[in-house]
């Protein structure tokens, strides 16, 4: 009779977890049928089509977005006469206009790819659901990048060509050849010009010396003199201008005489040249010696010429780097075909998503919290890998014992034996698949081999039911089950409630159960609200 009411204990509790389980259930398919039938922020979408020639990083499921800000996402991509058809899913809050412009854009040069939209002006009608958005203006990105670096690359060689036909080739080197004829001719006729004005000159320099040198002798001898000279040439002038007043008649005859002393003076004119003469004598080395340098300039510019001429010839018959980068087509199409290889590279690690999350589990019987840290690596929208590091607070279990003994009687007073729990870190790595509202798990659950099935409900998949199963080698322990609910009550914040290790009804050395009913939040975010976030701090860090 004992045994039987045994058994029908751990029957009833194997019941009760069973129907708490079948509760939760009931509960999440209840509010996935109320909730879902309206959203808190946008309550419907519409359809629109454009048209694109390519749109190589695009996926379904790329943000639409005006100003920065997602409006929509790409709900398909087809081929349509050989060009590229999108349909986007634009939110009914957001109204575009018929002349809305959509273009291809990326986050950097390397970033993501999305599709800019611009809202259009007020007065223009409204897109409806089907509509075509017809104005599409040019993107930004590595492929537009690739095909100006062909034109520039066209336009260098077209500057090289004219260059070699103005410099190159026989006619070119005649009018190099009379150019620099003409300049030799020019630097012998100043040569023999400097020689000539260099004899004058020098004798005006002589002359001059000479003035110079008397007129300081015959200050420093005749000061007094000066004096009274300067007195007497201030009393004349006071007279010279009474005699001004009185003597007109005098005056006229004074500038006759002064015409006939100019006259004197230019019978003096061939005395003056022989004085230029002389001073171009005495610096006839220091002309020489510019002309040379002339001459030495005028040949460094012939070498000059030949080396252009040279450069020119090398570059239009294709040799050397950059010969061979403008003039051969092969040399164009490897380059081109390197930046397809680049980019074809690239878009694949563009499509990559990335999401990171943290959740906080609270377990009622234990007592203590249970936290896990999420990243999930998504390369496409239905399959994606989950790396977990999760904080276990039922990790390594310590035993102190405490006796205490009378010494006088070897009596044993109390004997107490302490249990502490201390947290232990597990690792998960897992591969998710989904099918439709349906996603599969498998791969290493908490350092043990697990599977999951998780059930999405509701629009915008705003809930899920879990059920997962690992550790099924626990001696004389069933496999660990756990079952929760799911609701995302905001875009990156969610709520978690259900049952730990479900099966196991014992308890630890602790004498804490095992089972363990628990809640918890997460928060979760994708690496575009990470760019949003650190793109303003690396300014603010790198700002002087």
């Amino acid at each position: 009779m004992l045994d039987f009411l045994k058994k029908l204990a751990r029957l009833k509790t194997e019941m009760n977890v069973g129907l708490l389980v079948l509760a939760a259930m009931a509960f999440l398919a209840i509010a996935s049928i109320k909730v879902t039938r309206y959203d808190p922020d946008l309550k419907g979408t519409y359809r629109l089509k454009v048209t694109f020639d390519n749109v190589s990083g695009l996926a379904l499921g790329t943000a639409v977005k005006v100003a920065g800000i997602q409006v929509g996402e790409i709900n398909d991509i087809d081929l349509v006469d050989g060009r590229a058809e999108v349909t986007l899913l634009v939110y009914d809050k957001y109204r575009l206009r018929t002349n809305s412009q959509a273009m291809i854009k990326s986050i950097g040069i390397l970033g993501d790819k999305y599709i800019e939209v611009t809202l259009g002006d007020q007065n223009q009608q409204t897109l409806q659901n089907g509509d075509r958005i017809q104005l599409i203006a040019p993107g930004g990105d590595l492929d537009s990048l690739v095909e100006d670096l062909s034109y520039i690359l066209s336009d260098v060689r077209n500057v090289t060509s004219a260059i070699n036909a103005a410099v190159g080739g026989e006619r070119g080197e005649k009018q190099i050849k009379a150019i620099m004829d003409n300049l030799e001719n020019l630097t012998g006729n100043l040569d023999q010009t400097l020689i000539k004005t260099n004899e004058k000159i020098g004798g005006i320099l002589a002359n001059l010396e000479t003035l110079s040198s008397d007129l300081a002798q015959i200050t420093g001898e005749n000061k007094e003199e000066l004096r009274n000279t300067i007195a007497n040439f201030r009393d004349f002038s006071e007279s010279l201008n009474r005699f001004i007043d009185a003597n007109s008649e005098e005056i006229n005859k004074s500038i006759s005489s002064l015409d006939k002393l100019l006259a004197r003076l230019a019978e003096d004119g061939p005395e003056i040249t022989g004085d230029l003469k002389g001073i171009l004598k005495e610096n006839r080395q220091n002309l020489k010696d510019t002309m040379a340098e002339i001459k030495a300039a005028s040949e460094n510019l012939n070498s000059a010429m030949d080396q252009v001429e040279s450069i020119a010839y090398k570059i239009d018959t294709g040799e050397g780097t950059v010969g061979r980068l403008i003039n051969d087509e092969q040399t164009i199409d490897s380059i081109q075909s390197a930046l397809d290889g680049v980019n074809e590279f690239i878009n694949p690690i563009n499509k990559l998503k990335i999401e990171v999350g943290f959740e906080s589990e609270r377990l009622l019987n234990q007592g203590t919290n249970k936290s896990y840290v999420d990243v999930k690596l998504r390369p496409v929208r239905d399959h994606y890998y989950i790396l977990r590091l999760v904080n276990h607070p039922s990790g390594k279990i310590t035993s102190t014992r405490t006796k205490t003994v009378d010494t006088s009687t070897d009596v044993v007073i109390s004997d107490e034996t302490a249990y502490q729990s201390r947290d232990t870190f597990r690792m998960s790595l897992m591969v998710a698949q989904r099918f439709f509202d349906t996603e599969l798990l498998f791969g290493l659950y908490e350092n043990t081999a697990g599977f999951g099935v998780h059930q999405f409900f509701g629009k915008n998949d705003q809930y899920r039911f879990n059920l997962d199963l690992y550790e099924f080698s626990r001696a004389d322990l069933p496999v660990h089950l756990t079952t929760g609910g799911y609701w995302r009550f905001t875009q990156n914040f969610y709520a978690v409630a259900g049952m730990d290790d479900a099966l196991n009804t014992q308890s630890d050395q602790a004498g804490k159960k095992l089972q363990n009913p628990y809640v918890g939040i997460g928060i979760s975010f994708t690496e575009d609200y990470m760019k949003s976030l650190l793109g303003p701090a690396a300014t603010a860090v790198t700002a002087p």
